[in-house]
């Protein structure tokens, strides 16, 4: 049995006279067409949306969270937690929910690393 030939007809994108395929499409366009559909759809593996460091970064802070909380620890005692761990968890703040805000509220807030020292310094040396 001999299959019937597809019909040929002006393809509707390159306007050659072709064996159309689909939706007036030849197919080469056809192809070309769904290829392109299908690297858009496709996802990239080699460079994922979060990546391990970041993974790692989250899931310990998933975990002191938990562990504050199973404490019953006030939301002082959280604050503080959160700015000591700062420097650590910038390389994901944009993944973690609330980060921004609190890290507004830090930005806000003058940071003197031996202020206490020096000050017990110049009284006890006076």
């Amino acid at each position: 049995m001999k299959t019937p030939a597809r019909k040929v007809d002006s393809c509707v994108l390159c306007g050659e006279p072709r064996e159309i395929a689909a939706r007036g499409l030849c197919f080469r366009c056809y192809r070309r067409e769904s290829r392109a559909t299908e690297r858009a759809l496709t996802i990239d593996r080699h460079t994922p949306g979060i990546r391990r460091e970041q993974k790692r970064i989250i899931r310990a802070y998933a975990q002191v969270m938990s562990g504050l909380a199973n404490l019953g620890v006030s939301q002082e005692a959280v604050r503080e937690v959160l700015t000591t761990l700062s420097p650590y968890l910038r390389l994901a703040a944009d993944l973690i929910p609330g980060w921004c805000s609190m890290n507004s509220e830090q930005a806000r807030i003058e940071f003197t690393v031996h202020a206490d020292a020096d000050s017990e310094e110049r009284e006890g040396g006076s």
